[in-house]
């Protein structure tokens, strides 16, 4: 029973991710419908490719600062309230 039960949950988060995924792409390419007849064919093979892998970017903007040895906002918000904490006693 709990073979099936994982077969099941992994079809269904691939349907997620199979949504999401076209969601993503209606959302990058919202007006390429109206003018390319092949959109459709397009858009479901972007969505089959990119559906196991949907990080929009890898840039240093938008990926975690601890790739480059940085801390995290959270990790400088609670270094910043130590030191406020240590200087008050």
């Amino acid at each position: 029973m709990e073979k099936n039960k994982k077969r099941a949950d992994r079809r269904f988060q691939k349907q997620r991710m199979l949504r999401r995924a076209e969601s993503i792409a209606s959302t990058m390419y919202p007006n390429v419908a109206n003018r390319w007849e092949d959109w459709e064919k397009w858009k479901a093979q972007w969505v089959r490719r990119h559906a196991d892998n949907l990080k929009k970017c890898s840039c240093w903007m938008c990926c975690s600062p601890r790739e480059f040895g940085e801390p995290t906002l959270q990790e400088k918000k609670f270094s910043q309230r130590e030191r406020f904490c240590d200087d008050v006693d």
